[in-house]
């Protein structure tokens, strides 16, 4: 196989196995209190899973998340 492919499909293979074992786990209450909501997947829209403007703590388990 061609260098610069093995490169890049190698590159892709980390990129998706990392975001496999990605996790953040999100609390309605401050000090890790109430209903939590564990998410995998980049989300664009919080309110879809319930947390538009009431998520006040935060475990990230694995991986770089952005918010």
């Amino acid at each position: 196989m061609n260098f610069p492919i093995r490169t890049a499909l190698t590159a892709l293979l980390a990129l998706l196995g990392s975001q496999a074992f990605a996790q953040i786990t999100l609390y309605p209450q401050e000090g890790w209190r109430g209903r939590p909501v564990s998410v995998s997947r980049s989300i664009r829209d919080l309110s879809r899973i319930g947390f538009d403007n009431r998520a006040s703590s935060v475990v990230v388990e694995h991986g770089r998340w952005e918010a």
